[in-house]
């Protein structure tokens, strides 16, 4: 269930961490201080443009962070092309919580890039006591998953704009790649070919 997209974006972390605020924000440039909750997963997608004008779709998979749905989360991370792995800045639990998330990273594609996403540092920035993990906690857990770390708040829509280009920029270095895939491919196959004709002269012989 695809969906026909160019990139498939799956968000993990806790129940309450802000993955449907963020999602909205991104996709619809709105807020919703008391949204529905999310059972299972639910979809919504974002056109993308290169500076190129070339034109991507890219989908949002938005995961319930509940356990009762753990290998249901675990099943959309397959194909991944981009997983963002969110936690809630005020919140202690949803920090420690990703440990149940990280292990599900490895369903997605070999080539998959990672986000660690803090929310709601508009409660900070009102509240500098509210905030449970330090600027620096965040960094080095990026560092070990080989994410990129980003603190953003769907409120404001702080950072937000930079998590979208982030995104973008990053999924065009990946298609980047593809065509030289591709003709990497193409040689190993005609030397494959041409191997196996030898061979075939030298019985011949």
């Amino acid at each position: 269930m695809d969906h026909d997209i160019d990139l498939k974006i799956i968000l993990l972390g806790e129940s309450q961490a802000g993955k449907t605020c963020i999602t909205k924000r991104v996709v619809f440039d709105s807020f919703e201080e008391q949204g529905p909750r999310t059972f299972g997963v639910s979809y919504c997608n974002k056109d993308y443009e290169t500076r190129e004008h070339q034109k991507y779709r890219f989908g949002f998979w938005d995961t319930a962070g509940e356990e009762e749905y753990d290998s249901l989360s675990t099943f959309y991370c397959r194909n991944a092309g981009c997983v963002l792995i969110v936690y809630d800045v005020t919140s202690r639990a949803s920090f420690e919580g990703l440990a149940r998330f990280i292990p599900k990273i490895p369903e997605a594609k070999p080539d998959a890039f990672l986000f660690l996403i803090a929310t709601k540092i508009d409660l900070v920035k009102i509240n500098p006591d509210a905030r449970k993990i330090t600027q620096e906690e965040g960094i080095q857990k990026a560092k070990a998953l080989n994410a990129v770390f980003l603190e953003v708040s769907a409120k404001t829509g702080e950072n937000i704009a930079i998590l979208w280009e982030s995104i973008g920029s990053r999924f065009e270095k990946v298609m980047a790649k593809v065509p030289k895939q591709i003709d990497a491919t193409k040689k190993r196959i005609r030397l494959k070919k041409d191997a196996n004709l030898k061979k075939k002269k030298k019985k011949c012989c």
